[in-house]
């Protein structure tokens, strides 16, 4: 067995047998879930993969002209059926000169 490959496998059967809370008489099962666990990683580490696609940048598209404004909505008039009950136009405040007649002459 190789001294690193040996190693690693120690080093994982230990840290297995920590996380499992020092357990005495379980260093077969460690050193075999260790071994199984670090050969699983190297076999997956030398299977070449396919190049990973990168998602395409999205477009951005550049408009010369500005948007539209939106269309502004007045509010409705109420409908009336009866013309008697719409109140009457109020009288211009507006005073009304009289017309003169008379020409001035200078």
């Amino acid at each position: 067995m190789d001294v690193t490959l040996e190693s690693r496998i120690r080093n994982r059967a230990y840290a297995i047998w920590e996380a499992e809370g020092h357990p005495h008489g379980e260093e077969q099962r460690h050193w075999e879930m260790a071994r199984l666990e670090v050969l699983s990683a190297e076999a997956a580490a030398k299977t070449p993969r396919a190049p990973r696609k990168t998602p395409a940048a999205p477009k951005v598209v550049v408009n010369a002209e500005p948007a539209a404004e939106p269309a502004v909505r007045r509010k409705a008039k109420p409908a009336t059926s009866d013309k008697t009950t719409s109140a009457a136009k109020p009288a211009s405040r507006r005073a009304k000169t009289p017309k003169s007649t008379e020409t001035l002459d200078a």
